[in-house]
């Protein structure tokens, strides 16, 4: 079959959907693909029959929960009694709100038999200097937390709680086969019709969640949705497939995304789905082309350059400061950017752009960059991209120049 395939229309697939160098080029494109196409579209993978999907749904596990945390945080209030954390300390202490006066809180240590108080603080040091748990838990295990989602915490503090949830209908397996769970809040619903009786969290300390993990559709209806707790994303993995026309139905009541990846040897159609089915012959060839042999449709636009080295210009003189400026989110923004097609994305980068205050929170209290504010830099890289879009005209005369010759047009193309 190889043979058959337009080699050249999966080499413009590779250079049309934005894979990291190194990695699984099948799972990293399939990755790509869905993130491109999900938000307008209920999107149907289907791989050859005993494919590993395992390394694909982590890593949408892993950016859809970035996107939860990005998006979902949500200030929460604090009561009596509630107990907290304090960052950095060792031991096994927990703090318990005894009392709350006017804006003041008043701390005791649980289990003080002194019942001594510690000074009175208020709700900013409390976010900023604690963390709020239901029970003690080792620090490495929110530190492991904090660190993951340390280059993308603009809030000021460790968000505990998220107003929206990514869903994952996944044999227990699966769970136990997620990588990041110890850094990312997970809990698992088990299926307690067939004698699972336990809910699992993977960050025992805290009460709420970015994801869920549930191995039946039914679990996720009646304990998820049913009591409207909000869900971003729905991805089924390979399991729970009969449920999929009742899924599409409730997704027009509960307004969710639906992702469907599955490894059968005869998928069923849906008029709904967008389904991509991958085949054998076509992830050998693309394993294949991992050598430097797949040409780089290069993108030549000098005002592009300009605003880039503009860009990289301005990041080198705050960082040599006499107090740097540290901008660790702003290569994030940028490559995102870079990699962006959609004009939804990049009007996203920039509100988010506008609402990111690392440099205007810099330590050195500088406020006035002049023509070297690396802020301004990077608006004017989105706003151009935006505007010109030259990576879509690009991708346009390449697919107008292959696809007639492609003998694969029924695959997903936006």
């Amino acid at each position: 079959m190889n043979n058959m395939l337009n080699e050249n229309y999966y080499k413009n697939l590779i250079n049309k959907y934005p894979i990291p160098q190194d990695c699984n080029i099948t799972v990293c494109l399939t990755k790509s693909v869905i993130l491109s196409n999900y938000i307008n579209k209920n999107v149907f993978f289907n791989f050859p029959k005993g494919y590993d999907l395992t390394e694909v749904i982590n890593q949408l596990y892993v950016h859809l929960s970035v996107d939860i945390f990005i998006n979902y945080a949500y200030l929460t209030d604090y009561n009596t009694g509630d107990k907290l954390k304090r960052k950095g300390e060792k031991g096994n202490n927990i703090y318990v709100i005894k009392e709350i006066i006017g804006s003041d809180y008043i701390l005791i240590k649980e289990n003080d038999k002194k019942n001594k108080t510690t000074k009175n603080h208020t709700f900013d040091e409390l976010k900023r200097k604690y963390t709020q748990v239901k029970r003690n838990v080792r620090n490495d295990t929110l530190t492991k937390y904090e660190s993951f989602f340390r280059n993308i915490n603009d809030y000021g503090f460790l968000p505990t709680h998220f107003s929206s949830k990514v869903v994952l209908i996944a044999e227990q397996m699966m769970w136990n086969n997620l990588k990041n769970k110890d850094c990312i809040p997970t809990i698992y619903l088990p299926n307690t019709r067939e004698g699972e009786q336990t809910n699992k969290r993977s960050i025992e300390a805290l009460s709420d969640c970015i994801a869920y993990v549930t191995p039946k559709y039914d679990i996720c209806y009646d304990e998820i949705l049913k009591k409207n707790i909000a869900v971003e994303t729905i991805i089924v993995c390979d399991t729970d497939l009969d449920k999929i026309e009742q899924i599409i139905s409730d997704k027009s009541k509960y307004n969710f995304n639906l992702i469907v990846l599955s490894s059968e040897s005869n998928p069923k159609s849906n008029a709904n789905l967008k389904l991509w089915g991958w085949h054998k012959e076509e992830i050998n060839l693309l394993e294949e082309k991992k050598s430097n042999t797949i040409e780089i449709n290069r993108i030549q636009d000098n005002e592009l350059d300009s605003l880039i080295q503009h860009f990289e210009d301005c990041i080198k003189y705050v960082s040599t400061l006499e107090v740097p400026v540290k901008l660790n989110s702003y290569g994030y923004f940028l490559r995102l950017a870079l990699n962006a097609i959609q004009e939804e994305l990049f009007d996203y980068l920039l509100m988010r752009l506008k609402s990111n205050k690392e440099l205007e929170r810099n330590e050195g209290g500088y406020e006035d960059f002049a023509d070297k504010n690396p802020k301004e830099a990077l608006k004017d890289i989105i706003t151009y991209l935006k505007a010109h879009n030259p990576k879509q005209i690009k991708l346009k005369t390449v697919i107008t120049d292959t696809i007639k010759n492609s003998l694969l047009a029924r695959h997903l193309l936006p």
